[in-house]
């Protein structure tokens, strides 16, 4: 489960896609409105992430499933459940336009489509007939690896532990102390450092667990 926690937390790669989509010639006031965004934002998910896995382990103990949805979907009358769904649909829909944006933008740049004359927005696609086509074969190919890989949520654990952990907890401040820890007061790097020692035991742990699971799943199945 706190594999699956910090794999919520993996929407830093696209943030500066995010930023430079805002145009904002001010390179300050972009970064200075980005932060208060994702400040925002981790005030409020962190705690929503939370509750809500308390609530679940609270209503159906150690027997509830990774994805609550599944648990509850036992409990609740399907029409209930609809309406669950359709909330659901609206998010994924949502976080897709959001996190693919940034996967549209590279492919495009890798592949050449991109119109890089454009002096407003060098990523804008050339040709919007094929720019649609790559985004439809894209969609498709990422609900397919979804619904057909097996064991897929615990897949997501396992690719937090490993990248979304250090890429979000350990690499910045590891960065960040590298460049000014020189500077800084002993106490902020003493503390950098304790971070950096609890979230690598943090994700070692998420990854060994994943592991587990996928293990005790493989083993029910046989």
């Amino acid at each position: 489960a706190f594999g699956e926690i910090i794999f919520g937390y993996g929407f830093h790669t696209v943030l500066p896609d995010i930023q430079a989509s805002l145009h904002d010639k001010n390179t300050m006031d972009a970064h200075r409105d980005t932060k208060k965004a994702v400040t925002a934002v981790f005030c409020y998910s962190y705690p929503a992430y939370i509750l809500v896995a308390l609530l679940g382990y609270a209503a159906f103990g150690s027997d509830v499933e990774s994805d609550l949805l599944l648990s509850i979907t036992e409990v609740l009358p399907h029409a209930a459940m609809f309406v669950v769904w359709v909330f659901v649909i609206i998010k994924t829909a949502t976080e897709a336009t959001v996190y693919n944006q940034a996967a549209f933008t590279m492919m495009r740049d890798v592949l050449g489509m991109s119109a890089e004359d454009d002096p407003v927005d060098h990523h804008r696609p050339k040709n919007r007939t094929a720019d649609i086509v790559l985004r439809i074969l894209w969609v498709v190919a990422a609900v397919a690896v979804a619904i057909y890989v097996p064991f897929f949520s615990d897949l997501t654990s396992i690719t937090a532990a490993i990248s979304i952990t250090p890429l979000t907890f350990l690499l910045p401040v590891a960065f960040w102390t590298k460049k000014y820890g020189s500077t800084a007061p002993r106490w902020r790097n003493m503390f950098h450092y304790a971070f950096m020692v609890a979230w690598a035991v943090l994700g070692i742990s998420a990854l060994v667990g994943a592991i587990y699971d996928v293990k005790r799943k493989v083993e029910n199945e046989k």
